[in-house]
């Protein structure tokens, strides 16, 4: 409940010489906050004649070695093999993360494995982090999959069945992986508390996988039943030549922001920075993101405005950023967009682009959680009601913003005029999210959000990222 601080000048006491022999030399006694605390100070205090001095020699000096000693460990959703309905496939799902550090927290050593499919689909990360001097610096590797799957396309085929072939349809599709071997070396000097600079250096390869999948199903009736699973042929595809790229990046960060239950609760938070990446793609990336919180008690108000991008000269080649993403623009989903997004004039391509532009407010209500912070008392249930107004817009060229940009393409020995890229547009949506703390481990958000087009309708979603 604060503090009070007094102050005066020596003049301001009454000196009143004491007779030694009349001060109470008595041990005093701590007073007992909870009674049914152990007194072990007023009881060592009582037992000091009797306790036994160590031996001088029994003590000796020796000088500090930091080792790694394990501090934690866990196992996110837990571990699980198993084998596919249809099929001949082991799949593992599950993950693991270690902590190691030395007892004065000096130096840091953290260990990822997780994985989720096949054992091609096995990625994991360790990181060295030192942090003795007032420059923290570390390393990091990490191999990282990114799976993707095509659309299956069906063929009439026949299938050989003992001495004879059966008919059969044929399931033919790829899984694709995509392999990202990194090296980072990162730095970062502090200021203050609450200001730093940091940037790093690193390395990444990037190659490919990719298997062709056939299954086969009967169509004839007399082998089984119809439809039934025959078999599968699996083939690994040249996915031709990897690539490296090469990157640096800084950023000067600032950071008061005090934590809620489930989102940061007063205080402002920034970034801004860039990165330079250079190798098979070349293009940079700067980073503005600035957020401000105001506590009201019980709610808070939060804002946030952001601006991500790629420029240069491979800016395009590069998957467009997607707006739609539920930590940027809720509501926007993809099934939502193919649906509505034609009877309100824009597509999947007015989310997509190499730079995007965010606004966000939100109305945060404690809704369950600590006593001086929430409307419900609680001491393992922490959630958080919020209100919220989201708004971003991408784009790839700054002409969208005077309206779409359009190409002359030859078809059919004519030249038809196509549309590149639409114009650029607000997408906003407004809605109501429920931030739940799963014991500081994760947190939920569901929420129901409606875009603010003509037609629409209510969305739901889930996020599974802290309140930004």
């Amino acid at each position: 409940r604060g503090y009070q601080i007094f102050s005066a000048n020596p003049g301001d006491f009454i000196a009143v010489k004491v007779d030694p022999s009349k001060v109470d030399q008595t041990k005093a006694n701590l007073p007992r906050v909870n009674p049914k605390s152990p007194e072990f100070v007023n009881s060592n205090l009582s037992n000091q004649e009797t306790r036994v001095s160590l031996a001088q020699d029994s003590v000796r000096k020796k000088r500090y070695e930091p080792k790694f000693k394990l501090d934690f460990v866990t196992g996110g959703g837990g571990v699980g093999v198993g084998n596919n309905a249809i099929g001949q496939n082991t799949l593992l799902a599950g993950g693991i993360t270690m902590l190691f550090s030395d007892i004065l927290g000096d130096h840091q050593l953290v260990s990822t494995l997780a994985i989720n499919g096949e054992i091609f689909d096995a990625g994991g990360q360790a990181a060295y982090i030192n942090r003795k001097n007032r420059i923290g610096w570390g390393a990091a590797f990490s191999h990282i999959p990114y799976p993707s799957v095509s659309f299956p396309q069906y063929y009439q085929s026949a299938v050989a069945v003992g001495d004879g072939t059966i008919p059969a349809i044929r399931e033919s599709y790829f899984i694709q992986r995509i392999f990202e071997d990194r090296l980072d070396l990162f730095a970062q000097y502090p200021f203050s508390v609450t200001q730093r600079l940091e940037g790093g250096v690193s390395y990444a390869r990037y190659y490919n996988r990719i298997d062709s999948i056939n299954r086969y199903y009967a169509t004839d009736p007399s082998y089984s039943y119809f439809g039934s699973f025959i078999g599968e042929e699996r083939q690994k595809v040249d996915g031709g030549d990897g690539f490296n790229l090469y990157n640096i990046n800084a950023a000067y960060v600032g950071d008061n922001s005090f934590s809620g239950v489930a989102s940061p609760l007063k205080g402002y938070r920034y970034r801004v920075g860039g990165e330079f990446t250079t190798g098979a793609y070349q293009f940079f990336s700067p980073t503005a993101d600035f957020r401000y919180y105001q506590y009201l008690k019980p709610i808070s108000l939060a804002f946030r405005v952001t601006h991500l991008g790629r420029y240069g000269r491979d800016a395009e080649r590069i998957f467009p950023i997607y707006l739609g993403y539920p930590w940027f623009v809720r509501g926007y989903q993809q099934d939502y967009v193919n649906q509505y997004g034609p009877s309100n004039d824009f597509s999947l391509a007015n989310l997509l682009g190499s730079k995007i532009g965010l606004f966000g407010m939100e109305v945060r209500l404690p809704l369950s959680g600590p006593e001086k912070l929430s409307v419900v008392k609680s001491n393992f249930l922490l959630t958080e009601l919020a209100l919220f107004l989201d708004g971003g817009i991408a784009w790839s060229d700054y002409a969208q913003f005077n309206g779409p940009i359009t190409d002359i393409f030859i078809e059919n020995g004519e030249a038809v005029e196509k549309e590149v890229y639409p114009a650029a547009r607000p997408m906003l949506s407004t809605g109501v999210s429920l931030r739940v703390n799963l014991f500081g481990a994760m947190v939920l958000e569901p929420y129901l959000a409606r875009p603010l087009q003509k037609e629409t309708q209510w969305v739901f979603g889930m996020n599974i990222v802290p309140g930004w």
